[in-house]
């Protein structure tokens, strides 16, 4: 890091993919525990895969794909599935 070499990880924390949100963004965003998120992947009630270029779970950064994950936080829906991000 202090020779300006970022792991892939830190290079989406800092700058981002235009269009999508960490897990962690998204649920914070929506006013939720970001733990949450985590046991219900756990659970097999989010359908998520790690990203393979950033090792996050990444999130479609729009209005129906994220009320349908607060429905799932909120216990209105059951599960939901994310397709992934295509490189």
């Amino acid at each position: 890091m202090q020779h300006g070499v970022l792991k892939r990880k830190t290079e989406f924390l800092r700058s981002g993919v235009p269009g999508w949100l960490s897990i962690g963004e998204a649920v914070t965003r929506l006013g939720e525990y970001p733990t949450w998120a985590y046991h219900l992947i756990r659970r097999g009630r989010l359908v998520i895969q790690r990203d393979p270029e950033f090792s996050l779970y990444l999130i479609p950064d729009d209005p129906k794909t994220l009320k349908q994950l607060k429905e799932l936080l909120r216990g209105e829906r059951f599960s939901l599935a994310i397709e992934p991000r295509s490189s």
